[in-house]
């Protein structure tokens, strides 16, 4: 979005009013909250197993994704005017992990992190529902 192309502070000016840094910019503003939740896979795990507790890494993975396809995409500003398709391959595949796509069953990443909440909801619910029914 347009508004995002601001200046940041610890940031310089031609990054922050990169449109590709805009996906990093949301990762750092949720910061505090991905944190705590990447602290809460550990104590996922204590409670519920290692195994359950994959969906974390999987978002974790997303996440190292986004950032590693904002970084190149910054790196490489080569690759936007293109026309070589090795390189127009290359650019669309960073553009798609960090922006949406129009439809969104094709999306890959809203795709793993709905399954990654789907299957930590589906561990977490029958521990919710005991409690509920304890109550």
């Amino acid at each position: 979005m347009t508004g995002e192309l601001r200046a940041m502070e610890g940031v310089s000016d031609q990054i922050a009013m990169d449109e590709n840094f805009a996906p990093v910019r949301r990762l750092v503003e949720h910061e505090e909250f991905l944190s705590h939740f990447r602290v809460r896979r550990h104590a996922f795990a204590a409670v519920f197993g290692t195994d359950a507790a994959a969906p974390f890494d999987v978002m974790r993975q997303v996440y190292n994704d986004i950032q590693w396809a904002t970084g190149c995409l910054m790196r490489h500003k080569e690759v936007r005017n293109s026309r070589e398709p090795g390189e127009v391959e290359q650019y669309q595949e960073w553009r798609g992990k960090i922006f949406q796509r129009v439809d969104p069953a094709n999306d890959e990443v809203a795709r793993q992190i709905d399954a990654a909440v789907s299957a930590i909801e589906t561990t977490c619910r029958p521990a919710i529902e005991s409690t509920l029914r304890k109550n």
